[in-house]
């Protein structure tokens, strides 16, 4: 393991979900402005924002939800991790 993976995992963010079936989410390596910038992303979600546009869609055709997004700034990290339960089957944890 090298020293940035070592620095990004002393500064991990660890967040639930609403979904039974996702647990031990992590998320390490926030990326600070610039390299948000140098790979042309932008933090501000708004209706243009294909990222909106794409999580608009999920809710509406698979969660069958219109949804209201209070928070409309995005973050940005070099790692995510968790753990997908499925009936039936031996946890399966992606990163």
């Amino acid at each position: 393991m090298n020293d940035q993976n070592i620095e990004d995992r002393s500064n991990n963010v660890t967040i639930v979900c609403y979904d039974k079936n996702f647990i031990d989410i992590s998320l390490s390596g926030k990326w600070n402005n610039n390299k948000v910038k140098s790979m042309s992303l932008s933090k501000n979600l708004n209706i243009k924002h294909l990222f909106f546009q794409d999580l608009y869609k999920a809710y509406n055709d698979y969660l069958n939800s219109k949804a209201a997004l209070i928070n409309k700034r995005l973050e940005f990290y070099n790692l995510i991790m968790y753990t997908v339960l499925e009936d039936n089957q031996d946890p399966v944890w992606i990163t």
